[in-house]
């Protein structure tokens, strides 16, 4: 009976760790279409990690998530690393593979919806600019002073053209999942790090074909 005693309150005490990752990197552009994918400058890597740590991010997972699970994201071990891990962790292995994935795909949605979002900005602004150069353009019948009111809407309208690509090729949003969590047999995990069956006195971690799961006791 003491045995059993001691082994559920193992299993009650451990937290289930699952964490997914995202490449992050320049997003296609039109200037750049079957361009080789781009690293990120690190101050910008930067900034966007300020974005996903953010309270506003986190609010955002908290409503689909609800308050159970821990959630945090950080930048992954290695020198010039574009690889956001975002981790769940929680007593519920599910819960804690469902906390890191959804917080993950909320990063990626924001992410392509302010891409979006300023690209139409720079796009709406082009267009004024093409409308206010044909009423220019209508004023005179012909002429010099035409004639480079129409190249410059020319330009205008190549601008125009490549920032509407870009917005269509914005649903990239320039992140993606490269190894989503998933969680199996989670008591397994807790029960080699409870008698520290791997032998080497830290938490343990099984890895599965698109994620990986860890499992501590503190």
């Amino acid at each position: 009976m003491t045995v059993v005693a001691l082994a559920m309150s193992v299993f009650q005490e451990a937290r289930d760790r699952a964490m997914t990752d995202v490449l992050v990197k320049d997003p296609p552009s039109a200037t750049a279409v079957d361009a080789p994918d781009r690293p990120m400058q690190g101050r910008v890597l930067q900034n966007e990690l300020r974005r996903a740590q953010g309270s506003a991010m986190q609010d955002e997972v908290r409503l689909l998530i609800g308050d159970e699970s821990a959630i945090s994201v950080g930048i992954a071990a290695g020198e010039d690393s574009d690889v956001f891990v975002f981790t769940g962790e929680s007593t519920d292995p599910e819960l804690a593979a469902e906390a890191a994935d959804v917080y993950a795909a909320t990063y990626i949605e924001s992410r392509r919806e302010a891409l979006t979002t300023d690209l139409q900005a720079r796009a709406m602004v082009v267009a004024d600019r093409i409308e206010a150069l044909n009423a220019e353009i209508a004023v005179f019948s012909e002429g010099a002073e035409r004639e480079e009111l129409i190249l410059q809407r020319g330009q205008y309208d190549f601008e125009l053209e490549s920032l509407r690509t870009s917005i269509a090729l914005a649903a990239d949003s320039g992140a993606s999942v490269i190894d989503a969590a998933q969680v199996e047999a989670p008591m397994l995990g807790a029960l080699l790090n409870a008698y520290d069956i791997d032998g080497g006195g830290g938490a343990y971690e099984h890895r599965y074909a698109y994620g990986r799961y860890e499992t501590s006791d503190g």
